[in-house]
């Protein structure tokens, strides 16, 4: 076997050895048919018919029976002998390098070449494209004559032309790009928070505010920066270049604190700026003073990127951010299209508010087609008129968060209260209310006490450790409160105190971790998914229902619409409420008003193009639309609905989950609508004068000389001294641990010889003792304004 393949192999050799050979035959044989073609051709057409008689056929042949008889006596191969006869003519070749067959042909070929280029036709190339013979050659022998185009041909045998000189051109400079960003420029050089609605309307009216800042080279220096900032907000130029930029803090909404951006040793870059803020808003803060706010005259509005519009009624040019404000205060107002709705509407609206309310009750309070928010004014406002229409009978009563604070669990006192109200008109009303409230808490009310060890310095974080703990368990259970390193014994005085600054925390923050957001009497739940993940909203719902249930304390502030989801759990009901104003975030209202503001169709086309409004429409629902003139109004309020509840809905159930889980407190409110006021109360119910705190002093009987000079002394102080609101509140807190004023504020005195030097409060019983040691007055503003510094909030004895 191994025998066969070795001649099997040998085989193969020597047949491609005579294709070769037969190859060169046919060239030789194409130039002699070149001499006689129709010899050629008629022998060709002999050859086809009888294939035996082709030279070719018979060369193989010849050709086998050689190659059998070289494999049997190889020294009759001609390839050895060939082999013998190159191995001799290569000596004689390096001994006479003339005589080398190699160069003689190189010589030979290159006589040919010239020949060829004189006499195009004498080239065997050329001769070589017989057809006849091509058309023999590719028929027997296929495999090997594919044919080529003409250009092949010609890149394989034609030298190569170098290519023609080209002249150098240099390339052109291309033009900086430009990059373009919006700032803000602040006026105070104290700008911890990116400013709301309000104070960024007032910026823009001064040249400063929101404008969009386009860098001509986005590759600038810090020079570059200041030139082109100073461009847009010439009042920069009174700085010299001292300035900073800023962001806000990621997360979160409204008032959000700012971060300075990263300035290197060279300054500011735009390129930095680019990779820093990436999409955020930047704020620049003046270093040196502090901006002029003052509102641009027109006629210098031409220097500042403001849009000026005309007033048709006073036909002057006024600021486009300005003209409600200024149309509101022209002389001639514009007619205003109001949508009013049908009454029958209207009371089914109000029914779904007011469910303690009859239809009949709505029909009579509520006459004509107005808006809803006008309609629920009026009912509101009646049902505070019918609550306070007797304010003698308010003061003797104690409904939560009213003028007293007495213990309504004591049903001693409380018979006698109601055996001295009315029985019919609003002291009945006022009894019924009061009898539902003291049987509320009689049946919730749980024996004992859970004391609750306060740091003051981190009062919401403590609070929420302790309801996450577990050591607030019950909220039925009263608390007994002891503030750390405070010797204060908690006789309800340190109860109050505690629950109102914890409500504080969690309207103003405590370490950058705020619940609501927005501005007075329209606060909103914070969207923050730490919070919800840390139930935050849930525990500050159990302190809100805790702190009303045994201290008539409720969390002021909150939005009316907040208010009725908290209550019903209704979104529908919720959503009537809602206004503009509920927005907290300041460019959310921006968005709302430049929808609100867009008339034709290239403010549409601006507004679409925008990123943040299309990602602001798609989270609201609004998608697969456009702005437009028709559909403007249903994306204002798909935004509106969507900022302030949609978007808070798990943040207001779990505060709402918070308060209703131990006693059903919200489901009280929500049918007894007249607690609702005392619940969430607003920020004017806590405003009180100097006149109303001196009328509420109670003095005993029979004061003695310097008892009347120093009960003088604190009226004179109350009189020229409590001049603003933060002082009256002050002065409530140094007394009573709170800032709703009491039904009596009882003032007591030392007796003589005892040494005390500052007055002495009491917040447990709503009372304050004076010495009676004063040189003067002045003596005794002195000790007082001491004492209110020091003593307004927390525990101290002198």
């Amino acid at each position: 076997m191994d025998e066969d393949k070795g001649s099997t192999s040998k085989d193969e050799l020597s047949c491609s050895y005579y294709i070769q050979r037969s190859m060169a035959l046919l060239q030789r044989a194409t130039i002699e048919a070149n001499k006689d073609k129709e010899g050629t051709s008629s022998q060709s057409t002999t050859n086809r018919s009888n294939p035996s008689q082709s030279p070719f056929v018979q060369q193989a042949v010849t050709s086998s029976s050689q190659s059998t008889t070289n494999r049997n006596n190889p020294s009759q191969s001609p390839f050895v002998q060939q082999a013998v006869t190159s191995s001799s003519q290569s000596t004689t070749n390096r001994s006479n390098p003339s005589q080398s067959p190699f160069v003689q042909q190189a010589v030979t070929s290159s006589s040919q070449s010239t020949t060829n280029r004189s006499n195009p036709g004498q080239s065997p190339f050329v001769r070589q494209l017989d057809l006849p013979s091509m058309m023999e050659f590719r028929r027997q022998f296929p495999g090997l004559s594919k044919p080529k185009s003409g250009k092949e041909m010609q890149k394989k045998f034609l030298p190569k032309r170098s290519k023609p000189y080209e002249r150098f051109v240099p390339k052109k400079a291309k033009p900086a790009s430009p990059w373009s960003h919006n700032f803000v420029c602040l006026a105070s050089t104290n700008s911890p928070t990116t400013p709301n609605a309000e104070d960024l309307t007032e910026l823009n009216l001064a040249g400063l505010g929101k404008k969009r800042v386009v860098f001509t080279d986005k590759n600038g220096d810090h020079e570059h920066v200041r030139y082109i900032l100073e461009e847009h907000y010439p009042n920069l130029k009174s700085q010299d270049g001292a300035f900073m930029l800023s962001k806000a803090v990621v997360g979160g909404v409204g008032e959000r604190p700012l971060t300075p951006l990263l300035a290197l040793s060279s300054g500011y870059t735009v390129l930095q700026i680019k990779e820093e803020a990436k999409t955020s808003l930047v704020y620049v803060i003046p270093l040196n003073s502090d901006l002029d706010k003052t509102p641009l005259d027109v006629n210098n509005f031409q220097n500042h990127d403001v849009q000026l519009v005309k007033c048709h009624t006073c036909q002057k040019e006024v600021p486009l951010i300005s003209f409600q404000n200024h149309k509101s205060n022209c002389k001639t107002t514009e007619f205003e299209e109001n949508k009013e709705e049908s009454v029958a509407d209207t009371i089914q609206k109000l029914q779904i508010l007011f469910p303690q309310h009859d239809k009949e009750y709505l029909n009579t309070v509520f006459s004509g087609s107005i808006h809803i928010n006008e309609a629920v004014e009026k009912i509101l406002k009646e049902m505070n008129n019918l609550e306070h229409g007797n304010k003698n009978l308010l003061e003797e009563t104690d409904i939560p968060g009213g003028s007293g604070n007495n213990d309504l669990v004591e049903s001693d006192s409380s018979n006698s209260d109601h055996d001295s109200l009315p029985d019919s008109g609003v002291g009945k009303k006022i009894k019924d209310q009061k009898l539902k409230w003291e049987s509320f808490k009689r049946r919730n009310l749980k024996k004992g006490h859970v004391l609750v060890k306060i740091n003051r310095d981190t009062i919401l974080l403590s609070t929420m450790t302790l309801f996450k703990r577990g050591d607030i368990k019950n909220i039925s259970i009263p608390p007994e409160v002891k503030f750390q390193n405070e010797d204060g014994i908690d006789a309800t005085g340190p109860r109050k105190e505690y629950f109102f600054h914890t409500i504080k925390s969690f309207l103003s923050g405590e370490k950058n971790i705020v619940l609501f957001e927005g501005r007075e009497d329209r606060k909103v739940p914070v969207h923050d998914t730490d919070l919800l993940a840390s139930d935050f909203f849930y525990y500050a719902g159990k302190f809100v229902a805790m702190a009303f249930f045994h201290g008539e304390i409720g969390i002021w502030s909150i939005s009316p619409c907040i208010q009725e989801y908290i209550l019903s759990g209704s979104k529908t009901a919720a959503i009537a409420l809602v206004e503009a104003k509920d927005v907290a975030d300041s460019e959310t209202q921006s968005i709302l008003e430049s929808i609100k503001k867009a008339c034709t169709e290239e403010d549409f086309a601006d507004l679409n193009g925008e990123d943040g409004i299309s990602s602001l429409l798609n989270a609201a629902g609004f998608v697969n639309k456009m702005l437009g003139t028709k559909t403007k109004d249903q994306a204002y309020q798909e935004i509106l609905f969507y900022e302030v509840i949609t978007k808070r809905r798990e943040e207001l159930d779990d505060f709402r989950r918070g308060m209703n889980e131990d006693f059903q407190l919200v489901n009280f409110v929500y049918k007894n609508r007249s607690l609702q006021s005392k619940l969430f109360p607003k920020l004017k119910d806590f405003c009180f004068s100097k006149e109303q705190i001196i009328n509420c002093l109670s003095t005993p009987p029979n004061l003695t000389e310097k008892q009347i000079t120093a009960f003088n002394y604190l009226k004179k102080f109350l009189e020229e001294d409590l001049n603003n609101d933060d002082l009256v509140k002050k002065f409530l807190l140094f007394v009573t641990g709170y800032i709703i004023l009491p039904a009596k504020i009882n003032v007591k005195f030392f007796t003589e010889g005892r040494k005390k030097y500052y007055p002495d409060p009491d917040t447990c019983f709503n009372s304050l003792t004076l010495p009676l040691d004063y040189e003067d007055l002045k003596d005794f503003k002195k000790r007082m304004d001491t004492v209110l510094d020091v003593q307004a909030s927390g525990y101290g004895r002198w």
